[in-house]
C-alpha cells in the first residue's frame, strides 16, 4: 500500500508510516515535535532532508531517469523498483509519469504512452493490465484449424 494513496491523512497517514518504519528511522522519526509528526507532507520531507542528503538526492534522479525494465522482468517488479527511486525525488507527476513511460519495454510502453495517463498510479494499472493481457495471450494456446 502507497500511504499516500491510501485514504488515510494528518495523524492516522502518520501512524500507518510509523508501522513502515525500521528501527533507526522509528527512533528518529520520535525525535520529530509533536506538530511535525501529525503532516505527512512534513514528515517525507524531513525524512529526505535527514536520510537522503542533495548529493545522493541527484544520484537517486540520475538513477531513475536511466533505469529500464530489465530484460524478464515482471512489470510488478520494475513498477517496485521505479516507486522506490521515485519517492526519494521531488519530481513533478508529469516528469514521473515520463520517466516510467520511457523506461518500460517497449511493447508496453506504446500502449501506456497511448493511454495517456493522468497520474503515475494510473501508469502503473495500465502497463500492469498490458502485462498480464500480453502474458495471457502468449499463453493461450491457439486454435486448430
Amino acid at each position: 500500500m502507497c500511504i499516500r494513496d491510501s485514504n488515510q491523512d494528518g495523524p492516522n497517514a502518520c501512524e500507518v508510516l510509523y508501522t513502515y518504519l525500521e528501527e533507526g528511522v522509528a527512533r528518529w522519526y520520535n525525535t520529530l515535535p509533536a506538530c511535525e509528526m501529525n503532516d505527512l507532507e512534513t514528515v517525507f520531507a524531513k525524512m529526505r532532508d535527514r536520510f537522503c542528503p542533495e548529493g545522493r538526492r541527484r544520484l537517486i534522479n540520475q538513477e531513475l531517469f536511466t533505469m529500464t525494465q530489465r530484460e524478464g522482468e515482471t512489470v510488478e517488479n520494475f513498477i517496485k523498483r521505479f516507486e522506490t527511486k521515485s519517492q526519494l525525488v521531488d519530481l513533478t507527476d508529469e516528469s514521473l509519469i515520463s520517466g516510467f513511460i520511457r523506461a518500460l519495454r517497449p511493447d508496453i510502453q506504446e500502449w501506456v504512452m497511448l493511454s495517456r495517463p493522468a497520474s503515475l498510479q494510473a501508469a502503473f494499472e495500465t502497463a500492469h493490465l498490458k502485462y498480464t493481457t500480453s502474458r495471457a495471450l502468449a499463453t493461450t494456446p491457439t486454435a486448430k484449424q
